[in-house]
């Protein structure tokens, strides 16, 4: 495992602990981007 991939693994593991979803995407050069995002749930 590259220390890339051990960044990415940690940055997700930081969102989770604050409650909120992660996600990953590719991108065309080959490298991983994490989004946190934050969902809520609105009732209409």
């Amino acid at each position: 495992m590259s220390n890339s991939d051990k960044a990415v693994i940690e940055k997700i593991y930081a969102i989770i602990k604050r409650g909120n979803n992660v996600e990953i995407k590719g991108t065309k050069d080959g490298t991983i981007k994490v989004f946190e995002v934050k969902k809520k749930t609105v009732a209409v």
